[in-house]
């Protein structure tokens, strides 16, 4: 296996982990340790995916997503609203209620919160974690645009940062005024970590890195949760420079951290495992977050049977864990359904030979 994916691999498995934890902390949500995760925890899947960027035509870019992000985006939030909308009236105790009307709408729109639309005069509620699928497809494409627009100019490289920091900027201000469908207040936001991964592998900083900027990289991560947080779903961070900066510091720390695992011959099978199939995870991360209650009735026990909030959150962890594992492993196996949520492995019909 290409050395590069494994390291690719490892840092996007430790990034579906802190998603998980970040969603599991309970009364520690406003932690330092939670701002930590928050800081890195999405913009390193847009950082990733700058690294392995090649330009490509508008067509290419929008049958790839429409088959890799936006086919598995909505076959959650169509599992999701069969799974509440028949549920709920078997199991009413372990599945959650839906109002169908504002289901649709909120999977339409495309929230990662809740959020008042002045526009609309109304409130969409949350479609949660992924969020990030339509966003990013809505992020490649424009990271497109500005790379093709760059290219055109000499020094080519100073243009997308350019462009990327301008388009950053014009999210973080929108996103203080309204949540725009399918988050494009964040993929603005995302263009800078696009940019960064882009810049990472243009002067192979990654490869060429050392202990100084190891250090200097993880000082800028804890530097930036300790100014606050940063919630890209909703364009907000109390230090957008802070944030920013914080975020590629702390991608930058893991993924050099992954090297050297892989360099010292630990290969770390299970991060592998969850940064291989981090995208169906997260699917199924969500449709147990939304759709069942499962977590917060294991949660309620070992707070009741221990009376130590700590020893919950850690049991909530591991069963979230565990559970997007299982899908992991499960979903392969079941015709059909994992052309959804495997549509590069098991297309729906066998390309002609």
């Amino acid at each position: 296996m290409n050395k590069r994916i494994e390291w690719i691999d490892m840092a996007r498995g430790i990034a579906i982990i802190m998603i998980v934890i970040t969603h599991s902390l309970s009364l520690y949500s406003r932690s330092f340790f939670s701002a930590l995760l928050f800081a890195v925890n999405v913009p390193i899947f847009f950082i990733l995916s700058g690294y392995l960027f090649k330009e490509k035509s508008f067509s290419q870019i929008v049958r790839s997503g429409f088959r890799n992000l936006l086919l598995p985006y909505f076959s959650t939030v169509f599992l999701i609203g069969i799974i509440e909308f028949f549920g709920h009236n078997i199991f009413p105790n372990w599945i959650h209620p839906i109002n169908f009307l504002q289901y649709i709408a909120s999977g339409l729109y495309g929230l990662g919160t809740s959020s008042f639309i002045p526009g609309l005069k109304l409130t969409i509620t949350a479609v949660g974690a992924i969020w990030f699928l339509p966003a990013m497809f809505l992020g490649n494409l424009l990271f497109n645009f500005v790379v093709k627009v760059s290219h055109k100019f000499s020094y080519s490289n100073y243009w997308i940062f350019l462009l990327s920091v301008v388009l950053a900027v014009c999210g973080f201000l929108l996103g203080q005024r309204i949540q725009l469908p399918w988050s494009f207040d964040a993929v603005l936001i995302s263009q800078i970590f696009y940019c960064s991964g882009y810049i990472l592998r243009a002067y192979n900083w990654v490869e060429k890195g050392n202990y100084f900027f190891d250090v200097v990289s993880l000082l800028l991560w804890l530097l930036s949760a300790k100014s606050g947080f940063f919630y890209m779903n909703i364009s907000h961070a109390d230090s957008p420079f802070l944030a920013v900066i914080g975020a590629f510091g702390g991608t930058y720390f893991i993924v050099r951290l992954c090297r050297w695992g892989l360099k010292a011959k630990y290969q770390w099978p299970v991060l592998q495992k969850y940064g291989k199939d981090s995208l169906v995870m997260l699917c199924f991360h969500l449709i147990d977050l939304n759709a069942l209650l499962v977590g917060s009735k294991i949660f309620g026990r070992i707070l009741a049977m221990t009376n130590r909030v700590e020893f919950a959150v850690f049991a909530i962890i591991i069963y979230r864990l565990i559970i997007i594992w299982l899908a992991s492993i499960i979903v392969p196996f079941i015709p059909f359904l994992r052309s959804f949520f495997f549509p590069r492995k098991y297309p729906f019909s066998k390309p002609q030979k």
